[in-house]
């Protein structure tokens, strides 16, 4: 039996339909199974070269940092050495030249090639998406750096309260919270000048002692914009601030001032 369909007011009569049944076998709609195969192998491989590339990453970044030195991690091609090294022999230019690899990283893959399960991985047909990964990658990692920096300071601020109420005497909420946030003012935009009149002067000089040997050491991240205006260019630096050693934080800054209240 025809059904009627309902009526809406933009209509001005029913209309009549009638139902119309389509079958269609699911199993047609895979694709074949070479090309199934093909795409789980593909997918395989990228998974292995991107797993093998961040150990890479991780294992350059450690022994630069043991040398003093901080890789370019906003640079694409930096990564693309970390992950392509563990491709089959690469396909050399034009001219027999092998493609240019940073030698960092290539001496850091050379401790690593030999261990067991780090074999080379064949790089057909997913060199694009290993671009594609590198991409998001670093997109990621700017995020992360965006999101969690003025975190990290504050919980750096948040740890110098607890220095000086041990040491010096206990602070209100009200002073602790505005301390915070014209210390963390000053130290990102670079202005000394303007102090909240709860912050007292002798915690005053306690932050100063801290946040002023950060603003010469790294005086080329600043100004620093808050989280949304934070750029790639911005990274690399702010990600040496949030990586510092915890004891060039605390230890010298806890001498100074105890030298100073002593004094």
């Amino acid at each position: 039996m025809p059904r009627k369909r309902k009526t809406f007011d933009a209509q001005d009569a029913d209309v009549e339909y009638r139902d119309i049944s389509v079958k269609v076998k699911l199993g047609r709609l895979l694709p074949s199974p070479d090309v199934r195969a093909a795409i789980e192998d593909a997918t395989s491989r990228v998974h292995d070269i991107v797993a093998r590339g961040l150990l890479l990453a991780n294992h350059t970044l450690i022994r630069e940092l043991a040398s003093g030195r901080f890789p370019d991690l906003m640079n694409q091609s930096w990564w693309l050495h970390c992950m392509k090294l563990w491709g089959q022999e690469p396909a050399k230019k034009i001219g027999g030249t092998p493609p240019k690899i940073d030698r960092r990283v290539l001496e850091a893959y050379l401790t690593l090639r030999d261990r067991p399960g780090l074999t080379q991985v064949p790089m057909h047909l997913i060199g694009n998406t290993v671009n594609q990964v590198v991409e998001i990658l670093m997109a990621n990692m700017r995020t992360h750096v965006a999101h969690n920096f003025h975190n990290f300071l504050r919980q750096a601020f948040q740890r110098e309260f607890s220095i000086f109420e041990t040491d010096v005497r206990k602070l209100t909420a009200e002073e602790r919270n505005c301390a915070r946030e014209d210390a963390m003012a000053h130290c990102l935009s670079g202005d000394d000048e303007n102090w909240r009149d709860v912050v007292q002067e002798d915690l005053r000089e306690h932050l100063k002692h801290t946040y002023v040997p950060w603003m010469f050491k790294f005086h080329r991240s600043l100004p620093v914009g808050d989280a949304q205006h934070i750029e790639k260019d911005d990274v690399p630096g702010l990600i040496r601030w949030m990586e510092m050693p915890r004891t060039e934080i605390d230890a010298p800054l806890e001498r100074t001032w105890s030298s100073t209240r002593d004094a």
